[in-house]
């Protein structure tokens, strides 16, 4: 499955950046944002021991 995002040319310069920092390829860093996202939200809304 392929996704398509419009970046600008500033938010694509600082994702290309944070990829090569942490030695990952820039789809790698797009995964790991969503769905580090996805479970931080899915933990918050599903975790009854937070109050």
């Amino acid at each position: 499955m392929e996704v398509f995002i419009q970046l600008t040319d500033a938010e694509l310069n600082l994702a290309k950046n944070y990829a090569a920092t942490h030695s990952i390829s820039l789809e790698d860093a797009f995964k790991q944002a969503l769905f580090d996202k996805i479970k931080d939200e899915y933990y918050v809304t599903t975790d009854t021991t937070k109050k």
